[in-house]
């Protein structure tokens, strides 16, 4: 929830932190729409289109974390509509808006079995090798940042919906297997 404390330890959680709480001290009127990993419909470089779905053609799908823990996604265009539903409501939100856009709340076993109600077959499940990026790590800074934010594929986590449900009342969101079929 937005009431949720930060409790990063690591460099870019302490800096997101940080960043939040000059937007709320700063009085800039600020919407910050908190989602969890992209699901989009265009290549972007995100981790469904980069390391989990390239190998669907070969029959495997990839998952960076273990398989039955809750992990946050967010369908683009979904978010960008609620983006630009919320921007038109803004006279009516708090100066600083802190709101949870929920999406898909989902293990990997779900998303698996989504993935393969869309793609029409078995799709072999595979557990993503972290050991490169920790390899390169030392010297390559994107590798860095990936290891460090790792966490997030072992803590199970998910976005309240209720305050984005509240606020958008005729806001609905995209079927899973449609998003799944349009990525």
């Amino acid at each position: 929830t937005a009431a949720t404390p930060h409790a990063a330890t690591n460099p870019l959680g302490r800096h997101r932190a940080e960043m939040e709480a000059a937007y709320a001290a700063s009085g800039v009127r600020t919407i910050l729409l908190r989602a969890g990993d992209f699901i989009d419909t265009e290549a972007s470089g995100n981790w469904f289109d980069r390391i989990m779905t390239p190998r669907l053609k070969n029959g495997s799908f990839t998952y960076p974390g273990p398989s039955d823990r809750l992990h946050a996604w967010a369908y683009l265009p979904d978010m960008a509509s609620a983006a630009v539903a919320l921007a038109e409501k803004r006279a009516e939100l708090p100066r600083f808006a802190d709101i949870p856009f929920a999406g898909y709340t989902l293990t990997g076993a779900q998303l698996h079995a989504a993935l393969e109600k869309t793609w029409g077959a078995r799709l072999e499940l595979k557990q993503m090798s972290w050991w490169p990026l920790r390899l390169m790590a030392p010297a390559w800074p994107l590798a860095r940042h990936l290891v460090e934010m790792s966490y997030l594929w072992r803590k199970p986590h998910g976005l309240d919906p209720a305050p984005l449900a509240a606020l958008l009342r005729d806001f609905r969101p995209t079927p899973l297997t449609d998003a799944l079929a349009s990525a």
